[in-house]
């Protein structure tokens, strides 16, 4: 048996994500249009994917996505893991393992201080290193006590807007909050091609 690991580009990196993603994290028979998905994963840019081939044939897969992330008050070089898949006849062999570090050592050698995913199974990232959110904390309070703010004038305006026209307020929005939030990151592209299936 000859296994390898190896970075995916351009149309082989597509046709391998489309095809272990759609089996693994979608619902499926049907897999999702992939004219549609192509086109929204093309527009993310600095995609680094690795997988693991078994004689030949790709049967692990991982892709990380540059993000910018704050920690503590200052920005930081990172990258969002994604699409972490791995074919039925690769399981419990260490594939996904496999792509993960490849994923993950490519992303430090490119200069990435940090990377976030969300965990399809926590206990099997926490033994990559990865650790949990503190749990958000929640507040309980009576609606009743909120209706002397429907007589408050608070100054502005309101406005509905589906998210393909509003994207550019919504993306400096987005940036300005990153700036002060502790721990938060979004993807460095704009991600235009989802928001204006929205238009």
């Amino acid at each position: 048996m000859n296994i390898k690991t190896r970075q995916l580009h351009d149309d082989e990196m597509l046709e391998t994500l489309y095809a272990l993603n759609s089996y693994s994290l979608h619902p499926s028979p049907p897999f999702q249009n992939k004219d549609e998905w192509t086109g929204i994963v093309r527009e993310r840019k600095g995609m680094n994917c690795h997988s693991v081939f078994e004689d030949g044939i790709p049967l692990s897969v991982a892709v990380s996505t540059p993000m910018t992330q704050n920690i503590r008050g200052k920005l930081f070089p990172a990258s969002g893991v994604w699409g972490v898949s791995t074919h039925p006849s690769g399981r419990r062999k260490g594939y996904c393992r496999r792509a993960m570090g490849a994923v993950l050592s490519a992303d430090h050698d490119s200069g990435k201080a940090f990377t976030n995913l969300y965990p399809f199974r926590e206990s099997f990232y926490e033994r990559l290193g990865y650790v949990s959110f503190p749990v958000t904390k929640i507040a309980k309070l009576t609606p009743a006590s909120l209706a002397p703010l429907l007589k408050m004038e608070t100054g502005g305006e309101i406005e509905m807007k589906l998210i393909g026209e509003a994207f550019d307020a919504y993306r400096d929005y987005l940036t300005g909050m990153r700036e002060h939030t502790h721990g938060m990151a979004f993807f460095d592209y704009e991600d235009r091609a989802r928001a204006n299936r929205n238009l």
